[in-house]
């Protein structure tokens, strides 16, 4: 059975399929099938209708649910300069140090190359026995990424790929998970420190969005690994980075010695929540 799911989750890994999702989820009539599919979806996934912005009612369709707002005040940022807020509300699956060899878990006994991941857009000699969170949404999760620091927008990168699940399933069955995947990456800058935020699409994850800029990923095909031009982008903590269509995961991988853990693997965090303290 196993080796069932994993060849039929292989084979709809390519973004193709993702697009066709994402053209199902952006229906908007029949209006009362739209709205049946969102009150299904929040079923199925028992999500918490309190702290969203608009009542389902205003929802025109799935996809305008993936990306649903927040209600003012729904989240407590920690300003404190010296905290790392976590930017999303997800599960912790990692959080450990990158090896000197630069390997890095997707999951207990699954290692994959830090190399692998950035294709050469980033030196990863930055990162070598330094700290990194990996933070899991899943599809009941709020799907909106923000800021964790204030910074600056140094570099960001595209990297196409597979869409492949990125669930514990997919971990710990399928080699280099987040290095196959189609993937953003972002060099964050701080006081001359340079965080490395990548974020990993997944599969029925149609689109990436970057709040900052007018780039979506997987609207067209096929595309190729490339700079997205940016301008220096000055950023507060607990702005909006970008937005994920349903669930996926979001990577921080810090210099050595810069930052020191406050969270553990394991533990969910709602975004705006300490999760490291600058040294």
């Amino acid at each position: 059975m196993k080796l069932v799911k994993k060849f039929f989750l292989k084979a709809l890994s390519h973004p193709f399929y993702s697009r066709l999702f994402g053209k199902f989820t952006r229906v908007k009539r029949p209006r009362f099938l739209a709205e049946r599919v969102i009150k299904s979806y929040v079923s199925m996934f028992e999500i918490d209708l309190s702290d969203v912005k608009l009542p389902l009612s205003e929802f025109q369709c799935l996809s305008d649910f993936f990306i649903r707002e927040l209600k003012e005040g729904s989240r407590e940022i920690d300003l404190s300069p010296d905290i790392v807020v976590s930017p999303t509300d997800s599960l912790i699956l990692e959080v450990s140090t990158v090896s000197e060899e630069g390997r890095v878990f997707q999951i207990k006994g699954s290692e994959y190359s830090l190399n692998s991941l950035v294709k050469g857009f980033v030196d990863t000699g930055f990162y070598k026995n330094g700290t990194y969170f990996q933070l899991y949404l899943s599809p009941r999760d709020y799907h909106r990424i923000h800021f964790p620091f204030d910074c600056t927008v140094k570099k960001v990168f595209y990297i196409p790929g597979k869409l492949l699940p990125v669930n514990i399933f997919s971990l710990e069955n399928f080699k280099e998970v987040f290095s196959q995947n189609e993937r953003v990456l972002l060099v964050l800058e701080k006081d001359g420190v340079e965080v490395l935020a990548v974020l990993v699409g997944a599969y029925n994850v149609g689109r990436i969005v970057l709040s900052f800029t007018d780039f979506i990923t997987n609207d067209r095909f096929p595309r190729k690994p490339s700079p997205i031009e940016i301008e220096g982008y000055n950023a507060r903590k607990g702005e909006e980075l970008g937005m994920f269509m349903m669930g996926s995961t979001v990577l921080l991988f810090f210099p050595e010695n810069t930052v020191s853990p406050l969270k553990e693997s394991g533990g969910y965090v709602k975004m705006g929540t300490p999760i490291a303290k600058w040294l």
